[in-house]
């Protein structure tokens, strides 16, 4: 943890949250609590890409001073120099996937690519969208591909493997976030 050049808030490594020096990291949502991380319960900047998965939702995170309650389903992007803050009870329970720039980084379109996703641009949707039950078991499908791989003996092609199990786990949210979001706003209209 180092402290921001931009403001005095600290600002969070993806090494932070394991020491192994992984570039990309897999944790149960409960873990956040049971970490002894303590600028998670307190407002952090992240120099790294987010995505939860919350299976029972008890708890909030702020986004850029945006207040999410965690539910049941849901599915949260936060993107690399946003400022986080969680308050997660003990029985939250769902799936953090992070990552680095440098791990997504293969060729120079790379780091436009996620850049252009607009899972992570909070100005042209919501960080937040509430999944059907489909939606978030082939999202699970995909987390539980990559932490196969991640612990998978073979170390043949492993970074290309989960590079392209990334895309594809960040493609589908973003195809289903989007739905969501454009459902809701068809209701809303319809109202």
């Amino acid at each position: 943890m180092r402290n921001g050049s931009t403001c005095s808030l600290p600002v969070l490594d993806v090494n932070d949250l394991d020491g192994n020096r992984q570039l990309l990291l897999l944790m149960n949502l409960s873990e956040l609590n049971t970490k002894q991380i303590a600028a998670m319960g307190t407002s952090h900047r992240v120099n790294y890409y987010q995505v939860i998965l919350c299976d029972t939702g008890c708890g909030y995170i702020w986004i850029d001073s945006n207040r999410f309650e965690l539910k049941e389903k849901g599915l949260y992007a936060i993107a690399k120099n946003q400022i986080v803050k969680y308050a997660l009870n003990a029985t939250s329970s769902g799936k953090v996937l992070f990552f680095s720039d440098e791990f997504i980084y293969q060729n120079p379109t790379d780091l436009d690519w996620i850049n252009t996703l607009r899972i992570f641009n909070s100005f042209e949707t919501s960080l937040a969208a509430q999944l059907a039950q489909g939606e978030y078991e082939e999202l699970i499908g995909l987390y539980n591909k990559i932490e196969e791989e991640l612990n998978a003996e073979s170390d043949f092609a492993r970074a290309e493997i989960l590079n392209s199990l990334l895309k594809a786990f960040l493609f589908v949210a973003e195809r289903n976030k989007l739905k969501r979001n454009l459902s809701q706003k068809n209701k809303d209209r319809n109202r």
